[in-house]
């Protein structure tokens, strides 16, 4: 996609700079798959869309921080008990720790590592999309008395997080498995 045509959808979108992380163009698509059409599956709004930009390593996610401040606003009128709408979201966390254990201490085919990788992360990166999407509402309300409920949900918003380091750490060991072989120009695909 050419710079103009990028500009004009950053524009149509009204995103803005949100945030700068390490982290792999592999597990961002992870991501934004997560943030985007995962979120809306499961919770019925979503960022809509988000722009990425950067080299290597160091990637820069522009987010409409407002539309997604609407989303959740909406979201909440419809349900109205936080303990109801998070309690189930934190139940999974387990699954996402375990699918992540099992990939941490396998030998398999790295192909079939990064196949699995594909298919549970953007679930897991809808939660925590979710999870970001409430504390972003919180922040355009401007709120600052926490809840013990709300501070609960930080820390199971926090939970969540640390697992994308252990799995980008699993991505690595992936791809320089796959690097190392010497096959590896031939397509996984074939």
């Amino acid at each position: 996609m050419n710079t103009k045509k990028v500009i004009g959808l950053i524009r149509r979108y009204d995103l803005k700079l949100a945030i700068t992380r390490n982290i792999s163009l592999f597990l961002l698509t992870c991501l934004a798959r997560g943030y985007t059409q995962e979120m809306t599956k499961r919770f019925g709004f979503s960022y809509r869309a988000i722009a990425i930009t950067g080299n290597q390593e160091t990637f820069t996610d522009y987010l409409n921080l407002q539309l997604l401040s609407e989303g959740m606003d909406a979201y909440l009128q419809k349900h109205t008990s936080l303990e109801k709408i998070f309690d189930p979201v934190i139940a999974q966390f387990q699954e996402f720790r375990e699918k992540t254990n099992k990939l941490a201490l396998s030998s398999i085919d790295p192909y079939k590592s990064l196949s699995m990788i594909l298919e549970f992360t953007p679930r897991f990166f809808s939660i925590l999309g979710f999870y970001n999407a409430y504390w972003r509402y919180l922040d355009t309300l401007k709120k600052e008395a926490l809840s013990p409920l709300t501070e609960r949900i930080g820390r199971e918003r926090n939970q969540f997080a640390s697992l994308y380091p252990e799995i980008e750490k699993i991505i690595i060991r992936c791809a320089e498995a796959i690097g190392k072989n010497k096959d590896s120009t031939v397509s996984y695909y074939r």
